[in-house]
């Protein structure tokens, strides 16, 4: 099991080139941002664990998107990687990649769907800054 988080942060204005097509650059950017993180989910455990239980005939892959944070526990040797950061004139993205290294299930989990999808990835909030 692993989450990708997308979360929104302050980013200065005044660090983005002027002379670049914003809109542009940001699709661009985020485009590669997005299919980073989908290269990095496919090399956590949980992925490499279902991949081999499944054949070629049967294999399946899920994604869930969420708005709000997800109830759900990697247990105590959870890891957390940084996949990157796309700054902008109206603010940031990044995105993290929390996973569990062990795959027994160890504790309770509040809400058991959760544990049905390889990659969850939840939106915390949409980003509106204003340039002051």
């Amino acid at each position: 099991m692993h989450v990708c988080v997308i979360g929104c942060i302050r980013y200065d204005a005044r660090l983005i080139d002027a002379n670049v097509n914003i809109r542009t650059e940001l699709y661009h950017q985020l485009g590669t941002l997005l299919k980073s993180a989908l290269v990095a989910s496919r090399m956590t455990p949980a992925y490499r664990y279902y991949v081999r239980k499944q054949s070629a005939e049967t294999f399946v892959i899920m994604y869930r998107v969420y708005e709000k944070e997800p109830e759900m526990d990697l247990g105590d040797e959870q890891r957390r990687v940084n996949i990157g950061v796309v700054a902008s004139p109206f603010g940031g993205f990044r995105i993290d990649l929390h996973y569990r290294t062990k795959m027994e299930i160890t504790r309770l989990v509040k809400n058991p769907g959760y544990l049905i999808s390889f990659l969850l990835i939840f939106i915390t909030s949409f980003c509106y800054f204003l340039i002051s």
